[in-house]
C-alpha cells in the first residue's frame, strides 16, 4: 500500500510537498489512459529526485530513465 501524504512540518513530519504530489498525480493520470512515456519537468529545488523515487515505488516501475547534465548530479541520485 502506498499513501501520498503532504508535508506537515508543524507536526514534525517530513513528507512530499505539494509540487511533488501534483507531479505524481499528473504522471499517474497520464498512465491511466496510455502506456506511453512521461516526462516530468519541475523547477530547481522542488524535489525532483524524491518525486522520481516516490513514483518508482508508487507505480511499481521496473526502470526509469533520468537525464542529468553532469556526473555530480548522477552520483547524488544514485546515492539516494
Amino acid at each position: 500500500q502506498f499513501t501520498l501524504s503532504q508535508d506537515d512540518r508543524s507536526k514534525g513530519k517530513r513528507r512530499l510537498r505539494r509540487p511533488q504530489i501534483g507531479a505524481l498525480y499528473a504522471t499517474l493520470a497520464h498512465w491511466s489512459t496510455t502506456d506511453t512515456d512521461a516526462t516530468i519537468v519541475m523547477p530547481t529545488g522542488t524535489g525532483k529526485t524524491e518525486t522520481m523515487l516516490a513514483l518508482l515505488v508508487c507505480a511499481q516501475l521496473r526502470r526509469v530513465m533520468v537525464v542529468v547534465p553532469n556526473a555530480a548530479l548522477r552520483n547524488q541520485i544514485a546515492e539516494k
